[in-house]
């Protein structure tokens, strides 16, 4: 059957804010992807192991878990505002994709959008990556 509502045919297909705010969206992907990030790299740091324990492929076994429930918590924390990707390909490529399939009475792809998840996601990523050399480094 053919929706009329557009807001539910994009949703279906990227993530959009319950408050249009592209500075603010931006601020609240920017701080959930730089948690969630430090997070999986200090989660994933096996060099406070023992030597003993680096021997096997995996050095922790539980990491998965752990990471898996930290992106969880992530979620669940920064999720109410912006429905957060904490992944700009997870929001590019299928807004791309409502882009471009000829779906009836789609409307806009809400392009103004995209920018704030990518620049804030990327930003994130490289604040998190300097925080976990700052916080892990030893001479």
């Amino acid at each position: 059957a053919v929706h009329a509502d557009q807001l539910v045919k994009l949703n279906v297909f990227v993530t959009t804010p319950a408050i249009p705010s592209f500075f603010f969206n931006a601020l609240q992907e920017y701080i959930g992807t730089t948690f969630l990030l430090i997070g999986a790299l200090l989660i994933s740091d096996h060099t406070a192991l023992p030597e003993s324990a680096m021997s096997g492929i995996m050095t922790n076994p539980m990491g998965p878990f752990f990471i898996g429930l930290w992106v969880l918590l992530i979620i669940l924390a920064f999720g109410g505002p912006t429905s957060p990707s904490v992944n700009p390909a997870r929001d590019l490529g299928p807004r791309l994709v409502h882009w471009l399939v000829p779906i009836p009475g789609k409307g806009s792809s809400q392009w103004w959008y995209a920018p704030a998840v990518a620049i804030a996601n990327i930003a994130a990523g490289a604040t998190a990556a300097l925080v976990y050399s700052v916080v892990t480094f030893v001479d």
